[in-house]
């Protein structure tokens, strides 16, 4: 999960993500820091359960409407400091001028520019990935209970179009895909795995035959 916060004592107890070490739970919080408790199941389903409410507050609450408000002002001084730069880029290229202090004055202020550009970037593309993850976010929990049911080590099929790695994931732990797992997980991987139990279960195809296969092939080889 991303920085949803608007402040720093909020970021001190939003919960990024945790993982989970031996008979501990490492939790990740927003401001850098990091707690350790011990690993329960309780323990995990309540640091789940802070975590789910702390993304449907981001999309229900003003939180959202507050960082698209970011993004349109880094956005708007990206473009004033792209033009800036070719200005003063410009002048510095064409520059009639032989005093020595304006030339000087015309490099510090490119360079003020450039770097001035280059933060105002970052922040742009760092809170458009916000609101991204928000949306995915709250893609993931109104569709909890599909991705819940669906059984993605029988049916492939539930995984077409998805990167190995995230395919991997998905099949080797199905029981753990959750809002913290879901860190691993583009929003378009997501998108299709949606599309893809939207379908299987408008088709509604009879699998059981392959189950089936499955089972005579390891009986087959355990009598080997």
């Amino acid at each position: 999960m991303k920085d949803y916060t608007l402040n720093y004592e909020d970021s001190k107890k939003f919960i990024l993500n945790y993982a989970i070490e031996g008979n501990k739970i490492i939790i990740h919080y927003a401001s850098g820091g990091k707690q350790t408790i011990p690993y329960t199941k309780e323990n995990e389903q309540l640091i789940l359960a802070i975590m789910e409410n702390q993304a449907r507050g981001a999309w229900v609450g003003d939180t959202f409407a507050k960082i698209k408000e970011r993004v349109e002002k880094f956005k708007y001084n990206t473009i004033g400091d792209a033009f800036l730069t070719l200005i003063l880029l410009f002048l510095i290229c064409t520059s009639t001028f032989s005093t020595l202090w304006i030339n000087v004055l015309l490099n510090a202020c490119l360079v003020f520019k450039i770097v001035e550009f280059t933060i105002n970037l970052s922040c742009l593309i760092g809170n458009k990935r916000i609101l991204k993850d928000i949306e995915k976010n709250k893609l993931y929990l109104t569709n909890k209970e599909q991705i819940e049911e669906s059984d993605f080590t029988k049916n492939e099929n539930l995984l077409l179009g998805i990167d190995k790695s995230t395919k991997k994931m998905i099949q080797e732990q199905p029981k753990d895909i959750n809002i913290n797992t879901m860190d691993k997980v583009k929003y378009k991987e997501l998108k299709q795995i949606l599309e893809n139990i939207k379908r299987e279960r408008e088709f509604g195809f009879d699998y059981s035959q392959v189950e089936e296969t499955e089972d005579v092939k390891l009986e087959r080889n355990l009598n080997q």
